[in-house]
């Protein structure tokens, strides 16, 4: 049998979150990080990389934007 990357769910997930950064994303998010500058402190990566990493993982649907707000903040 052959397979074929485009229809291959496990080819299609690894396009998502088969790098490095994404798998640090997901951990993170998992061990309960929520806040943007805590994912970059932890991941371990610059600003500019780690937004386009979480944008990717958001538009995906792997993680959800949530507006963070301080009691008594904006958003």
């Amino acid at each position: 049998m052959e397979w074929d990357n485009a229809t291959c769910s496990i080819a299609l997930a690894l396009d998502v979150v088969g790098t490095r950064s994404a798998m640090l994303a997901m951990r993170e998010a998992h061990l309960g990080t929520r806040r943007f500058d805590d994912f970059v402190r932890r991941i371990g990566q610059g600003e500019p990389a780690v937004a386009a990493r979480l944008k990717e993982l958001v538009t995906a649907g792997l993680l959800e934007r949530v507006p963070y707000r301080e009691p008594g903040q904006r958003t």
